[in-house]
């Protein structure tokens, strides 16, 4: 009885932004008589058990390869949070907002308007904070922006529009000229 072959070395080249199937390349053993199962590029996504049968007829143990899926533009950052935030000008308190669709594989950069800074995030769920302690009233209708970079480029720009409305004056209170004290 024969030992079973050792498991094949391999190499992996992953999909990338501009191809998407992958290659799986063998290493060794290498001998021109030995037959592989899976092997050469245009491979789609997906884990494939290498192995190969020896002179002998004998199969080797696999060597499990997984093909990522191929990397995309990120997509456009969706930012939830206070959209009023007449309270918070010329305070110290911040304001938090999220990036709901939040990958911690990307990189994001926050764009604030004028008078605001980014004082903390994004963190691991996408929260990050503003401080609006140096904007003004009249504060123009504005945006928070942000968009994300990975290895195949920036995404779309998303944005939430903040405002600064105070409340309006009330109007004048006339009575009825009827007195009911009961």
């Amino acid at each position: 009885i024969n030992p079973t072959p050792a498991a094949p070395s391999v190499e992996v080249t992953q999909p990338t932004c501009t191809v998407a199937t992958g290659c799986i390349n063998i290493i060794s053993p290498t001998d021109p008589a030995i037959v592989y199962n899976t092997s050469g590029c245009g491979l789609l996504p997906g884990t494939y058990p290498i192995h190969y049968t020896d002179l002998n007829g004998c199969q080797s143990a696999d060597t499990n390869v997984t093909i990522n899926p191929q990397p995309t533009v990120p997509p456009r950052p969706i930012i939830t949070g206070p959209s009023n935030i007449c309270a918070f000008i010329g305070t110290a308190t911040p304001v938090c907002y999220t990036i709901t669709n939040y990958d911690a594989n990307n990189l994001y950069t926050i764009i604030v308007p004028s008078g605001v800074s980014v004082i903390s995030g994004p963190d691991a769920n996408g929260v990050f904070c503003l401080s609006f302690q140096n904007a003004t009233i009249p504060f123009a209708n504005s945006r928070i922006r942000a968009f994300a970079t990975n290895i195949c480029g920036n995404s779309p720009i998303g944005g939430k529009l903040v405002i600064a409305t105070r409340p309006g004056t009330p109007g004048v209170i006339t009575a009825s000229g009827v007195v009911d004290c009961n």
